[in-house]
């Protein structure tokens, strides 16, 4: 793969993605995508890495999501979970192969067969809990 966008990469979960993406990743391009611009040039700054960069986002406008997910090889979300359903439809308009990190419901489970005919795949429930949490108690 060769381009990756973290949306909401300002986020804590999102953030650490990025840092991995950095120190384990094989992309040629990393965009940290978050309303904060100035946040996420802080956190590319601390990163050092000529692969990152920066673009605005309005998660609130689908349209803007989609537009910006077209060309790139995986989009992953690290929205807060009231933008999840709203970002797998972006991701299925802009026929993008996507990692969502809250967690699966009903309403997005149901885009599945959307997702197929769009020849992508949608992995949700990649973000901290469940996961981390199970852990914990084993």
């Amino acid at each position: 793969m060769s381009k990756v966008l973290v949306l909401g990469g300002t986020g804590n979960i999102a953030s650490s993605t990025i840092e991995d993406l950095v120190k384990t990743g094989d992309f040629k391009k990393i965009t940290i995508a978050s309303r904060n611009v100035r946040k996420a040039e802080e956190l590319a700054a601390t990163l050092k890495d000529d692969r990152i960069s920066i673009a605005k986002v309005d998660a609130s406008n689908m349209s803007d999501m989609t537009r910006l997910m077209k060309g790139y090889d995986v989009v992953v979300n690290g929205l807060p979970r009231d933008f999840g359903l709203s970002f797998i439809k972006a991701a299925i308009e802009a026929r993008v192969n996507s990692i969502d990190m809250t967690s699966p419901n009903p309403e997005k489970l149901a885009l599945d067969g959307e997702a197929k005919k769009a020849d992508i795949s949608c992995i949700g429930g990649c973000g901290m809990t469940p996961g981390v949490t199970n852990l914990l108690p084993r």
